[in-house]
């Protein structure tokens, strides 16, 4: 019996494309294993690749991600700060 191998299962059909992504990892190692991996998997598009939250926040009005991977121990600004200074306001949940 072949030995097996996740290449052979059919495609997973992908309703909605999670498209963008932005990765902020300090890292570059990290960041550009996981920019690799994420480009390599169907309906995923890294649309930048950041290594510190100032680079990244001058750059998300242009990249509009809809994910945002993000390191939380980074330096200068840290993760969450950046998440909590990136939000955009949205609509309240109910």
């Amino acid at each position: 019996m072949p030995a097996f191998n996740s290449l052979d299962r059919p495609p997973i059909h992908v309703h909605k494309l999670i498209d963008p992504i932005v990765i902020v990892e300090d890292d570059k190692l990290i960041r550009e294993g996981f920019s690799l991996l994420i480009s390599s998997t169907y309906g995923y598009r890294v649309v930048g690749s950041y290594a510190s939250c100032e680079e990244a926040l001058r750059q998300l009005e242009e990249d509009q991600p809809e994910v945002v991977l993000m390191d939380i121990e980074l330096p200068g600004m840290g993760g969450i700060a950046c998440i909590e200074k990136s939000r955009r306001p949205g609509p309240e949940p109910t």
